[in-house]
């Protein structure tokens, strides 16, 4: 008969510092108590009780596959004046608070981040701190207004910092992994769904040559920002058909590599095509190296495909069979004006930039959107929305100054030492792809600004994260996925 595993809790602490912070808990609750409604009430009571039954035994690990639908799912936004968050971020937001009360309760040791490449992370957001306090101090931007502008490349930071700690072994990986083929199945099959589902035509494009049924953006705010989540999950995919042992797990990755690439495709996203395309690329010549027939075959099957279609991909195809007259093209066009227009912003501001939590406004003298210039005002009241530059780079200097572009530089080197930590020998096809994916997704971000938004930004971090377990679960003797 097989023996009952006895779970044996860690000793609870019982020092001051504890007492005051369940004190304190309970002077909250009391305090909310005599401001909420009777619904608002019973849900801060089932809250409280659910979180008492997490503490009393602590199990964030299962909370972790979940962290995938979140993100790919959690778009829908919660009026919370001054914050406007969306289920991903409440959902990144909850993990934290029940890891950092799992380590108060239970006697848990503060971990640094290991590996440089967190550590550079967390110098990056001491700069950032220092451009919105200037922001706030300086130009007298809206303080909340900048925190929540100025805090959108590190929203989902902790990610990074929790995942290396709790994902211990092949298997912990592999759940995650798992879950977010599963979830981009879900978000790629929404995709194409849409596209194929829609009869009337996309007007957008069609004053430039191109006609096509819409952009679909599946569970994501809009196409752009939904070919960056596919960019960074889609290589993921696809390294997962091909290392799976499992025949079922095979044909789901499958699945959602066959959706979620129909999907970049319907996003009609320029970069999001090519960096994708790229990625993938990269992914089955790394993966048959050896046999190098593979990688040529399936390169010669995609070019048919696109060639036999390219009335329907004209948009995306036009950088390579129209080139001379792309760069007239008024989105194009529009980029390379306010590109101009954001350097000499910031040769006019290069320390302090024009403040994060600026009010944003189109200023031109013509009716035409491609001419139109953004510029910036101080902002005085709660902003709900922020636009953000078409460009990560011009997006941190324009609004922060110097010290925002060294909070840029230090997580580009955090992903470049995170990748090379996970990538050291022996490589497996896993890590691989989720290099690619993030390598392309940067490159993607040097002409748009998709890691503001919290979906993206949360899979940025939580890819980081993942590539820190495998690093050290390779130092502890794992070999993950070594697919030849």
């Amino acid at each position: 008969m097989q023996e009952e595993r006895e779970f044996h809790a860690p000793p609870i602490k019982t020092s001051l510092p504890v007492m005051l912070m369940f004190s304190g808990m309970a002077l909250l609750y009391l305090f909310l108590m005599t401001l909420m409604k009777q619904p608002h009430r019973l849900a801060l009571v089932a809250c409280l009780a659910g979180l008492a039954v997490f503490i009393s035994r602590p199990r964030i690990e299962t909370l972790l596959p979940g962290l995938p639908f979140a993100l790919g799912l959690g778009y829908y936004e919660i009026g919370m004046p001054p914050f406007q968050p969306t289920l991903a971020t409440l959902a990144g937001m909850t993990l934290l608070l029940l890891w950092i009360l799992e380590k108060v309760v239970w006697n848990g040791s503060p971990v640094l981040p290991r590996g440089v490449g967190l550590r550079l992370a967390l110098a990056g957001l001491l700069f950032q701190t220092i451009s919105v306090f200037m922001s706030v101090h300086y130009h007298g931007q809206h303080v909340w207004n900048a925190i929540r502008e100025g805090s959108g490349l590190f929203l989902f930071l902790p990610l990074a910092i929790i995942l290396p700690e709790r994902l211990t072994d092949e298997a912990d990986i592999t759940r995650i992994i798992r879950a977010s083929v599963l979830a981009l199945l879900v978000v790629g099959s929404v995709g194409v769904a849409q596209y194929f589902g829609t009869a009337s035509v996309s007007r957008l494009d069609m004053s430039i040559g191109y006609t096509y049924r819409l952009r679909v953006f599946s569970t994501l705010p809009a196409a752009n920002v939904l070919a960056g989540y596919l960019e960074m999950l889609v290589p993921m995919s696809l390294a997962s058909l091909l290392c799976e042992k499992s025949r079922g797990w095979r044909v789901v990755s499958l699945t959602a590599f066959a959706t979620g690439f129909l999907s970049v495709l319907f996003t009609f996203s320029r970069g999001g095509f090519f960096m994708t395309v790229a990625a993938n690329a990269a992914v089955l010549v790394y993966s048959f190296r050896r046999k190098p027939f593979v990688p040529l075959a399936a390169g010669v099957l995609f070019f048919y495909v696109m060639a036999t279609n390219s009335d329907t991909f004209a948009r995306q195809l036009s950088l390579v069979t129209e080139p001379r007259d792309v760069v007239t093209q008024p989105t194009l066009l529009h980029r390379a004006l306010t590109y101009d227009s954001f350097w000499h912003v910031f040769s006019r501001h290069p320390w302090t930039g024009v403040g994060w939590g600026a009010r944003e406004f189109f200023w031109g003298g013509t009716p035409i959107y491609t001419f139109w210039d953004v510029r910036h005002a101080l902002s005085t009241e709660d902003i709900q929305h922020f636009g953000g530059l078409n460009s990560v780079f011009f997006n941190q200097a324009v609004k922060g100054g110097i010290f925002a572009v060294i909070a840029l530089a230090f997580v580009a080197l955090a992903l470049v030492r995170a990748s090379y930590e996970a990538l050291l020998r022996p490589v497996g096809v896993m890590p691989a792809s989720i290099v690619a994916g993030l390598g392309a997704f940067a490159f993607h971000e040097l002409v748009d600004n998709l890691v503001k938004w919290p979906q993206t930004n949360g899979v940025f971090w939580m890819q980081i994260g993942l590539l820190g377990a495998i690093s050290l679960c390779r130092k502890r003797g794992g070999t993950f996925c070594t697919f030849l």
